[in-house]
Order: structure tokens, then C-alpha cells, then sequence
């Protein structure tokens, strides 16, 4: 007697099998869409922008556009020559000179600090008239806005910020390359 090797039973398995392994297959895809998603809710966007300038008020911001926290991992100073530097106001210290009159504040940025979404930190700007008299000091100008642009923002600082989500996801931004880099 000859049997049948495609019975019921096995139609109904292979069925069952079929089944699971495409709702599997969709499992892993929604979940990796889940997973993607979660990322970019909370993806930091940092840029250096500057504003007012050329003007007397003139800022030199870092600004996170993004829609979650930016942690500071690592900061970057270097000149053209290779010289490196423990900080941005190492740099201006040595390359602003007296007779350039910019009469200046800042706000430090370090490896570990975070900056919440929207947030804008005013790296440099010029001490507005008012504080200048106040201290006994000329008023800023125009040219010393210009003076301090080109220090930030030309070719002689090389500036270099990577940061990091709160999943760990990092990237990298320069003072010569706005768009944040994924490493």
C-alpha cells in the first residue's frame, strides 16, 4: 500500500510554520522601527551660529536645534600650526591682543556637560556699552566684532565639539563644517 507523503496533518504544520515565522519576521522589523524611532526623539542637533554680527553685541553661540539633550564628550582646540589647547579661552588669550580693544565674556563648555534641547549658550559675546563704562573701559566696536569673528571663525582655530544622545548615538561639529557628523 502506497501512503501519501502530503497528508492533511502536514499541510496544517508546514501552514503553522509559515505563519510564525512571517509574524517573526514582522516582530523584528516593527521592532526595529520602534527602536528607530526612539533615537531620533531624542536626537541633538549642535551648531556654532553667530549673531549681531558685525555689530558692538556681536555672540558666538552653540545652539542645539535638536529635539533631545546634547552631552559633551570631547573638545577640540588646535591652530593651523598644530598647536593644541586646553580651551577656547587658551587660544583667545593667545592670539587677542590688548590693542585690539574686544572687552569680552564666556561661557566655559567641558567634556560631561549637557545641553537640554532648544537651549543656546553664548560662548562669546561683547560686553554690551553700559558694562564697558561701568568697568572704565572703552566701548566695543564694530571692528572688534570683526576682529573676534575671525578668530572663531577663521582659518587659524580649529575647533572640533563631539557630543552624544542619551542613547550613546555620537557626532561631531567644527567651526568650519556646520553639519553634524555621525560617527
Amino acid at each position: 500500500m502506497i501512503t501519501k507523503f502530503w497528508n492533511s496533518e502536514k499541510l496544517l504544520s508546514l501552514s503553522a510554520l509559515l505563519v510564525s515565522l512571517g509574524t517573526l519576521s514582522v516582530f523584528i522589523y516593527q521592532t526595529r522601527l520602534i527602536q528607530i524611532q526612539q533615537y531620533r526623539s531624542v536626537y541633538p542637533h549642535l551648531s556654532l551660529s553667530n549673531a549681531y554680527f558685525p555689530s558692538p553685541t556681536y555672540q558666538y553661540m552653540l545652539v542645539n536645534s535638536g529635539i533631545g539633550p546634547a552631552i559633551i564628550t570631547h573638545i577640540k582646540v588646535e591652530d593651523t600650526l598644530g598647536n593644541s589647547y586646553a580651551s577656547m579661552n587658551e587660544f583667545l588669550g593667545e592670539h587677542l591682543q590688548m590693542e585690539d580693544s574686544v572687552w569680552l565674556y564666556n561661557s566655559d563648555i567641558y567634556p560631561g556637560r549637557l545641553i537640554p534641547a532648544n537651549e543656546k549658550i553664548i560662548l562669546y559675546g561683547l560686553h554690551p556699552e553700559e558694562t564697558t563704562q561701568k568697568m572704565g573701559l572703552p566701548p566695543n566696536t564694530a571692528q572688534g566684532a570683526i576682529i573676534l569673528n575671525k578668530l572663531l571663525n577663521g582659518d587659524l582655530m580649529k575647533l572640533s565639539i563631539t557630543y552624544e544622545s542619551i542613547y550613546g548615538e555620537q557626532w561631531v561639529i567644527t567651526n568650519h563644517y556646520p553639519i553634524p557628523e555621525k560617527r
